[in-house]
C-alpha cells in the first residue's frame, strides 16, 4: 500500500507572532518553575513533615541521603516518592488485615495457592483468609453466615450463594449448597467471603501497588522482612510506598 505525500504547506507569519511565541515560552518556563519538587516525606509524631530522599531504614530509624537519622520514636509514618503501580484485580483480604493482590492458582477447603504480584508464590491456610476480592471496583461487604466451614459467594449482580467450598481453580469455584453442587465463574463474582473482614488502617507497610502488610516489619537497610498471613516475605525498599507506625 502506497501513501500519498501531502503537498508541503508554507507557514504564514502572523503579525505579532514572534511576540506571542516569546510570551508563551516565558509562561511555560514560569509554570515549570512553579511545579513542586517531590521527595520522600517523614511525618513525625507531632505532625511535622520532614522532606528529603530516604537512603536506608533500620531498627534505629530512617536515615536520609543527607545523613540525618530520624528515630522511630519520632516517626508517625513515612511516605515515599514512588510511582504507583496498578494493582491486580484479584486481592486476598487476610484476617490479620493484610491485603495481597495477584492470581488464585488453586483453592481447596484447607489451603490456597496464590501468585502475588509483589511477593511471588504464596501457600496459605484458608483459616488465614477473610475474603477473596475478585473484581477491582467491588466492595466486599460483611456477610453474617460466612464461617470457617461456610463460604459465601457474592455475585456481581448482587445475590449471594452460601455453602461449603469444594474446590476452586484460577477461573471458577465449586460450592456445595443445600440445593446441590453449584459451579460459579470468577468473572461473575465480586468475591468469596470466609470470615469477618478486618477494618483498614493500623501499623504496617503499604506497597506501590496498594498491597498492605500489617504488623511491625524487620528492617535490613534497603529492604525489609514482613509477614502476610503467617508467610514471611522479603521486600525491597523500592517497592514500598508508605510505612505506618
Amino acid at each position: 500500500m502506497s501513501v500519498k505525500r501531502q503537498p508541503e504547506q508554507r507557514a504564514t507569519r502572523q503579525p505579532g507572532g514572534g511576540a506571542c511565541c516569546a510570551a508563551r515560552a516565558c509562561l511555560l518556563v514560569l509554570l515549570a518553575a512553579w511545579q513542586p519538587v517531590l521527595a520522600d516525606l517523614i511525618e513525625t509524631v507531632d505532625r511535622r513533615m520532614l522532606d528529603g530522599s530516604i537512603a536506608t531504614v533500620s531498627d534505629d530509624g530512617v536515615r536520609t541521603v543527607a545523613g540525618a537519622l530520624v528515630p522511630w520514636a519520632n516517626v508517625r509514618r513515612v511516605l515515599f516518592d514512588r510511582t504507583a503501580v496498578p494493582a491486580s484485580e484479584t486481592r486476598l483480604l487476610l484476617r490479620d488485615g493484610s491485603i495481597v493482590s495477584g492470581v488464585v492458582r488453586r483453592l481447596t477447603q484447607a489451603r490456597i495457592t496464590f501468585r502475588s504480584v509483589a511477593l511471588g508464590e504464596m501457600d496459605l491456610g484458608v483459616d488465614q483468609i477473610a475474603a477473596v476480592q475478585l473484581a477491582a471496583k467491588s466492595t466486599i461487604r460483611a456477610v453474617r453466615d460466612a464461617s470457617a466451614t461456610n463460604v459465601v459467594a457474592i455475585l456481581r449482580s448482587g445475590p449471594t450463594r452460601s455453602g461449603s467450598l469444594v474446590f476452586a481453580s484460577a477461573s471458577n469455584v465449586l460450592i456445595k449448597t443445600p440445593d446441590g453442587l453449584e459451579k460459579l465463574a470468577f468473572e461473575n463474582l465480586s468475591g468469596l467471603v470466609f470470615d469477618r473482614i478486618p477494618p483498614p488502617g493500623g501499623p504496617g507497610v503499604v506497597l506501590r501497588n496498594g498491597d498492605v502488610l500489617c504488623g511491625a516489619p524487620q528492617w535490613s537497610g534497603t529492604g525489609l522482612k514482613a509477614s502476610a498471613g503467617g508467610v514471611a516475605v522479603t521486600i525491597s525498599l523500592d517497592a514500598v510506598a508508605e510505612i505506618r507506625r
